[in-house]
């Protein structure tokens, strides 16, 4: 037992409060295994011995998932193959065609700026 104690020495207050704990808890359960693996657990015991032939089927499973992960692993670390010089030259006509658009669309943009600024020189002289 472990006691916890408060001690005043002033006259007219409390002298002291001392509580008692147990040291040991005898009063909690045991701990509880969960359902889940309580399941599994019940469920392995009554698990038959595997035959030599299931292992090695096993591990003939387990080395063909190895192979095709690594392959996988492997193809992603690889460089992608370079695009055809067709794609290169249609990437080429799309950024021609893009250039020329831009060119259209500032000259009529500039156009439309002199237009204004041409019928402000009117308005201003009259």
């Amino acid at each position: 037992m472990m006691t916890v104690g408060v001690d005043s020495s002033e006259a007219g207050r409390v002298a002291g409060v001392a509580m008692e704990f147990p040291a040991t808890d005898d009063t909690a359960s045991p701990p509880r295994i969960p359902p889940r693996l309580q399941r599994r657990l019940s469920e392995s015991k009554t698990f038959s011995p595997s035959t030599v032939e299931e292992i090695e089927a096993k591990l003939r499973d387990a080395d063909l998932r190895r192979q095709k992960f690594y392959e996988e692993l492997s193809n992603k670390a690889r460089p992608k193959p370079r695009h055809s010089s067709s794609h290169e030259d249609d990437l080429a006509q799309r950024l021609e065609a893009k250039l020329q658009a831009a060119e259209q669309k500032r000259l009529s943009i500039l156009a439309k700026s002199q237009m204004r600024l041409s019928k402000l020189d009117e308005l201003s002289s009259c």
